[in-house]
C-alpha cells in the first residue's frame, strides 16, 4: 500500500509540531503534530508558503449518507508520511455542530487510545493482525482547563456518540489527550464515494486508477483499461473471502461494537475505540445455558453487518456510474464516448457478478454462521441457535431489498440515509454476564476490562504510558498461557 497515493482522496491539512507530548516508543516523538488553521481573516498575508510549513497531512474524504452527517471526512486524523495520526484537531473537514463534542474538540480521549493500542496487541495474540489497522502506539499530553471542562461536558450530558455504561469519566480522560498511531495510507469505501459522486467526471484514468486502488487493497494486481468482467470475479472472490475471515474475530471473542464506516476497502477493521472482548465461542455460551432473549438482538453477529455494509457500496457504485453516464449521454467528443462505455460496463459487470454473488445472499450468511457454532450442539438447543441467526440476520442484512431501487438508478441519498443510521448505545453487554452466572470476574472479558481499567486511571502521562507497557505485557502473558 506504500504506493497508494491518499491525497487524491484528502484534503490538505497543515500541522505543527506541539511541545508537551511523551510518546509510548522513541520512534513516534516526531508524531506529536496538530492541525493549524490556514484559512480565515488575514490568513493569504500571514500564511507562509506551503513549502516552508512544518508539516502536512491529508484528511480523507467520505461520502456515506447518515454516517458523515457532523464533516465531510476525516474530522481529527490525517495521513502523514505513511502514517495514520487519530487526534491532531480538528481537520478543515470537519462542519461545526453545536453539541457535538466528541469530534468538535478534534482530540482523541485516552481511554479510546488505550482501546486501540491493546486490542491491537490482543488481535496480535490471536494471529489475526492481517485483518486491522494495528495501532502502533500512542502519544499523550495534558490537556488544558478548557478541553477538560467540554471532556466533563461530554460524559454528564450523556452525549449520544460517547459510551454511557459508566457514572464518571476516566481519569484519564479528565487530565489527558492522546494521538493514537496506525500505519497508513489506506482507503475506505467511503472515499471512492466521494470521488464518484464530486470526481470521476473529468477522465476516465482517475476511474481506472481508484479501481487500481481498490485491488491493492484487496491484495490483488492492478486494473487495466479494459476487461473489467474478470476484475469483477476477482474482486467477488477476495471480497467473499475477507468477509469470511472477518467472522475470525467473532469466533475468537472480539466484538467491535461499530462498523459503519470502520473499516478499510480491504476489509480490514480500522476504528479501535469501543471493541468487547470475551472468551471464544461466547454464542454458543448464550444458546448452551438458555439465557438469550429473543427479542433483545444483542448476539451482535457483525459479519452480518460487515455484509451489509460491502452490499451498501456495491449498490453505491453501480448506481453511482449509471448516474455519470447518463450525464456524459449529451456531452460531445470522443473521450467522453469512451468514458461513458467504459462506466456502463463496469456497472452491468458489477450487477452481474456481485448481485449473483453468495455477497447478496441471505441464505449463505445464515448457514455460515450457523455452522460455525453448530459442531457439538445438541439436537434440542439447534432451533434456537437457528432463530437466534435468523433474527440477527434479519436485523442486519437489509441491503438486499435495495437492488430493484438501485436497477433503475434512483436517486439514492433519501433511500440509504435509514439504512446507514445507526443510533444503538453501545456498553458491555448484561447478556455476557448472564450468560456466565452472573460472574463477570472470570474469562477474557475481565481481563481485558481490568487491563483497561488500569489504564484509565492514570492521570498523569508517565503513569498511562506505563500502564500500556504493563497491559502489552500482561497480554503476551495471558496468550503465552492460552495456547
Amino acid at each position: 500500500m506504500t504506493d497508494l497515493d491518499i491525497s487524491k482522496y484528502s484534503s490538505l491539512v497543515r500541522l505543527k509540531q506541539i511541545e508537551g507530548y511523551s510518546s509510548l516508543f522513541p520512534l513516534h516523538e516526531a508524531l506529536a503534530l496538530e492541525g493549524q488553521p490556514w484559512f480565515g481573516q488575514n490568513a493569504f498575508r500571514s500564511a507562509r508558503p506551503f513549502r516552508e510549513w512544518e508539516a502536512h497531512g491529508f484528511a480523507d474524504f467520505q461520502f456515506q449518507p447518515g454516517v458523515c452527517q457532523y464533516h465531510l471526512g476525516s474530522a481529527r486524523a490525517v495521513h502523514h508520511r505513511g502514517w495514520y495520526l487519530k487526534g491532531v484537531g480538528v481537520t478543515p473537514l470537519y462542519r461545526p455542530i453545536e453539541g457535538n463534542y466528541y469530534h468538535g474538540t478534534g482530540h482523541l480521549f485516552p481511554s479510546s487510545a488505550a482501546r486501540e493500542y491493546l486490542i491491537s496487541e490482543w488481535v496480535k495474540g490471536l494471529g489475526l493482525q492481517s485483518h486491522l489497522v494495528p495501532c502502533e502506539g500512542v502519544l499523550v499530553a495534558p490537556i488544558d482547563g478548557e478541553l477538560r471542562a467540554m471532556t466533563e461536558h461530554v460524559y454528564s450530558d450523556g452525549e449520544q456518540d460517547v459510551p454511557s455504561y459508566r457514572d464518571l469519566p476516566p481519569q484519564c480522560d479528565l487530565f489527558l489527550r492522546a494521538i493514537s498511531v496506525k500505519s497508513g495510507p489506506f482507503t475506505r469505501f467511503t472515499n471512492f464515494n466521494w470521488y464518484l459522486h464530486t470526481q470521476i467526471a473529468e477522465s476516465m484514468g482517475k476511474f481506472v486508477g481508484i479501481c487500481s486502488d481498490w485491488s491493492r487493497e484487496l491484495g490483488l494486481p492492478e486494473v487495466g483499461d479494459s476487461d473489467f468482467s474478470q476484475v469483477c470475479v476477482d474482486w467477488r472472490d477476495a471480497l467473499v473471502d475477507r468477509l469470511k475471515s472477518f467472522f475470525l474475530f467473532q469466533q475468537n471473542g472480539i466484538i467491535w461494537c461499530s462498523m459503519n464506516n470502520n473499516f478499510t476497502s480491504g476489509l480490514r477493521f480500522l476504528d479501535l475505540e469501543l471493541p468487547i472482548v470475551t472468551d471464544p465461542g461466547f454464542l454458543f455460551d448464550m444458546i448452551r445455558t438458555d439465557r438469550w432473549d429473543a427479542g433483545s438482538h444483542t448476539a451482535r453477529i457483525e459479519v452480518f453487518q460487515m455484509v451489509r455494509e460491502v452490499r451498501l457500496w456495491i449498490l453505491e457504485c453501480i448506481a453511482w456510474c449509471r448516474f455519470r453516464a447518463d450525464r456524459l449521454e449529451y456531452s460531445g467528443g470522443g473521450g467522453y464516448l469512451k468514458q461513458k462505455e467504459m462506466l456502463r460496463d463496469i456497472s452491468a459487470e458489477m450487477e452481474d457478478v456481485f448481485l449473483k454473488s453468495v455477497i447478496f445472499d441471505d441464505s449463505y450468511w445464515r448457514l455460515f454462521v450457523f455452522e460455525a457454532y453448530s459442531d457439538g450442539l445438541a439436537m434440542s438447543q439447534r432451533p434456537s441457535l437457528e432463530r437466534l441467526v435468523r433474527d440477527e440476520a434479519a436485523l442486519r442484512l437489509r441491503a438486499s431489498a435495495e437492488i430493484a431501487a438501485v436497477s433503475e438508478s434512483v436517486s439514492f441519498p433519501s433511500l440509504y440515509s435509514a439504512e446507514l443510521a445507526n443510533h444503538e448505545k453501545f456498553s458491555v453487554p448484561q447478556w455476557w454476564v448472564e450468560a456466565r452466572g452472573g460472574d463477570p470476574s472470570s474469562g477474557a472479558h475481565a481481563f481485558f476490562a481490568r487491563l483497561i481499567r488500569h489504564v484509565e486511571g492514570q492521570d498523569d502521562a508517565a503513569g498511562y504510558l506505563s500502564a500500556l507497557e504493563y497491559g502489552r505485557r500482561e497480554i503476551e502473558r495471558f496468550h503465552r498461557g492460552a495456547s
